[in-house]
């Protein structure tokens, strides 16, 4: 990962991915036909509790930041 990379996903009140970037699809091993309309649990690690999942939800629902590192899988079992 270079230092200006920014890696952006979007998802839809239920968690469906709305829109990614050509870094997330990079990293995710995936292509966007893949990702588009998928839970974004797609990408989720094993090692990422679901609380903090929990929490970043509370936090967008509230309206509220949160800024926060989070391990995703890629289809090629790397992250």
């Amino acid at each position: 990962m270079k230092e200006d990379d920014f890696i952006v996903s979007k998802t839809d009140t239920k968690g469906k991915i709305t829109y990614c970037n050509q870094i997330f699809m990079e990293f995710a091993c995936l292509q966007e036909s893949e990702l588009l309309g998928q839970p974004h649990s797609i990408v989720r690690h094993p090692d990422m509790p679901k609380v903090i999942f929990k929490l970043l939800w509370e936090r967008i629902q509230n309206k509220k930041e949160i800024f926060a590192y989070v391990k995703n899988l890629s289809a090629d079992g790397g992250f």
